[in-house]
């Protein structure tokens, strides 16, 4: 939930999913890139 969360937010500030975006939302979550996988696969 927290990533979802993040993820969300992070477009306040950045409306694409670019580097800028990642870096912000890696930032706040660390561990996103798992998290996402982890989203995808179900």
């Amino acid at each position: 939930l927290e990533y979802i969360i993040v993820h969300e937010l992070t477009h306040l500030v950045e409306k694409n999913h670019n580097k800028r975006f990642y870096n912000i939302v890696e930032k706040y979550c660390p561990n996103y890139k798992q998290i996402q996988r982890k989203l995808n696969s179900n």
